[in-house]
Formats: structure tokens, sequence, C-alpha cells
């Protein structure tokens, strides 16, 4: 049997029939057989030489879209960019990536797997880490990022985003997905590094909400009008972000309540302990 003079060629048409048929058909609804059917004229035995099984796939998949769009170097050419610009721009391109993004969403499920989940991390510490180390350095240094835990907050980043943001790995509902949000952003900005800004605030709320924040919809209440109001493009997008800014100072103000009740607690106990 003739040997593959070209192996990355086929690996490369695997991976795009599996990235069409993943985006029409979804994750658990395609299967390897509909893979060699998109391929006409490879077999199974050919796909398995490659990959083992569709978990690789849609691994390699993940690997091959974020190196084809890597948003890190992306914003490495932009040089009116400082280093805190460079990071939020890194975050929005990442989210605007929609191919990668939806099978990033097919793909949370597997990370049940040990095996995939021992990978992610280690991929996160030996290249995403070092790439928001870089840009966190290079903010230092322009001035426009002033923290003392640059290697720390590095590390720290891809944990909660890749893993405690993550519903497989700990299991949450799309409003405590919202808090955790919030939560990450009171952190970071108390570590003085404010990446999360209004626009990537209300990125998160449409990922995890689906587009819930709808302008124009119809209220319940008791008031009645009798006439129809029709809000301008601009005008609905002024109220969305109102609405958004509304939302992320809201659940900033449950984190301040939570801490300072923490706080409150502390100090009876400690009042407490010096009565003896």
């Amino acid at each position: 049997m003739a040997r593959n003079k070209y192996p990355e060629v086929t690996v490369e048409k695997i991976l795009d029939v599996a990235q069409r048929l993943f985006l029409e058909k979804g994750y658990d609804n395609t299967t390897i057989q509909d893979i060699v059917d998109g391929l006409g004229g490879l077999t199974k035995g050919a796909i398995y030489h490659h990959f083992k099984s569709k978990e690789e796939i849609i691994e390699a998949l993940g690997d091959k879209l974020f190196f084809d769009n890597n948003p890190f170097v992306t914003v490495q050419k932009q040089k009116n960019l400082n280093g805190l610009q460079k990071m939020r721009e890194v975050i929005k391109l990442n989210h605007i990536d929609i191919d990668r993004t939806e099978l990033g969403k097919q793909s949370i499920p597997l990370l049940k797997n040990p095996r995939l989940l021992a990978e992610l991390a280690d991929t996160n510490r030996k290249l995403i880490a070092p790439l928001w180390l870089q840009l966190i350095q290079e903010g230092i240094e322009d001035g426009s990022i002033q923290t003392e835990y640059a290697k720390e907050l590095s590390e720290l980043l891809p944990l909660l985003t890749n893993f405690w943001l993550i519903p497989s790995v700990y299991p949450a509902t799309p409003e405590e997905l919202i808090s955790k949000f919030a939560f990450i952003k009171y952190l970071l900005d108390s570590m003085k590094l404010p990446i999360i800004d209004d626009e990537i605030f209300g990125m998160a709320l449409h990922y995890y909400q689906e587009d819930n924040i709808e302008v124009g919809s119809p209220l319940k209440c008791n008031v009645v009008v009798n006439h129809h109001v029709e809000l301008s493009e601009e005008e609905k997008k002024a109220a969305r972000e109102a609405a958004i800014k509304k939302l992320q100072e809201e659940e900033l103000a449950k984190l301040k309540k939570r801490q300072q009740a923490k706080r409150e607690n502390n100090t009876e106990v400690q009042t407490q302990l010096t009565l003896f």
C-alpha cells in the first residue's frame, strides 16, 4: 500500500471538514463516518492514522484555529497600543473569533476528561501564561499598568478564565457565571490590572446570557401610554450600554457588600476574643 506523501495536507483536509460539520451539525451530532463522507475518497483508516478519536480532532482543530488567528501575535503588530490596551484587545479579538468561540462552547463538556483537562493546564502554563506576562511587563514599562504582581497574574488569568469559568469543571448557572466574572474584574482592578472594561464586561454578559439584554422588548408594568416610541439604533446602543453598566455596578456592589459583612464579622470575633 502506497504511503501518503503529504500527511500535512491530509490532516488539513480532515480538520477543514470536521470544522464545517461541527459548526453545521454540532460536535455531538457529528460522527467519524460523517467526516469520512465529507472527505470524498479517504477511509476511516486514514482518519484514525492521524487521530485516535473525535476528541483528538476537535482538540487539534482548536489549536489550529488559535494559531491561525493568534490574538497575541495580532496585537503585537499594533504599535499604537500600550500594554493595557493590547491585553484588552486580545480578549476582544478572542471573543469575535466566532468559529473558535462556537467550537470552544461545544468542547466544554469534554473537559470532564482528565487527559484533556491536564493538557489544557499544561498549555496554559507553557504557552498562554508567558504571553500574558509579556503584555503585562510591556504595560509596566510604558506606564499603563502599575501592578506589582506581573508573574502571579499572568498565571492566574488562564486559570480563572479557562478553568474557574468553565461549567463542566465548576458547575454554575449563567447568573453565577456573571457574578464570577464581576468578581474577576474586582480582583484584577484591586491588583491594579484593570483589563476588564465596560465593553469586555458587556461581551461576557452576551456570552453567558446569549444576548438576553434586549432593548425595546415589552416590560411588565402598570404604566399605560397612548403612543409608541421608536428608538434609533444609537439610542438602543446607549440603552444597552446603560443596562450593562447597571448590571456591572450591581454585581460589584454585591461583592463589596459581602466583603464589608466579612470585615464586620471579623471585627466582632476579634472584639469577643479580647474580652478574656
